[in-house]
């Protein structure tokens, strides 16, 4: 989870907006876009603007804390909180809900891939994307 010290290592002010914003992001199960988060903050602070909030994503991105991910198809930035480690995703294209996978199954191909083709491979991500559980009944 991203502390103060977190904000004070990247020259960034903590405030108690941006903490609003950051606990959004942590309590979410779900890719949120910008729209999203700005309801969700706009309950408890009516005073807040969305352009605050885009700022204060770009801001967070910028800085690391977060990540933006685009479904296929569409036009929208939908925002999520980065990890330490490398992770992978299993995406509903309807609901938006993120299901975190804990096991890596590129391990075992990376490395064939990589001695293959005389590649050193740094990253690698990898987000499926289809139907949770809940919107296949729907």
């Amino acid at each position: 989870m991203i502390q103060k010290a977190d904000f004070k290592s990247k020259g960034i002010k903590h405030t108690p907006r941006r903490q609003k914003v950051l606990d959004v992001l942590h309590q979410s199960q779900y890719l949120l876009s910008v729209e999203e988060i700005y309801h969700q903050l706009v309950q408890d602070d009516p005073n807040i603007s969305l352009s605050t909030v885009y700022r204060t994503l770009e801001t967070f991105r910028q800085a690391g804390f977060i990540e933006t991910n685009q479904l296929p198809g569409e036009q929208v930035l939908y925002y999520e909180i980065r990890h330490d480690q490398h992770e992978h995703h299993l995406i509903c294209s309807r609901c938006h809900k993120v299901i975190h996978l804990e096991e890596c199954p590129l391990d075992d191909y990376e490395e064939i891939v990589a001695k293959k083709h005389s590649f050193l491979i740094q990253h690698h991500q990898l987000d499926l994307y289809g139907l949770c559980q809940s919107c296949q009944r729907a």
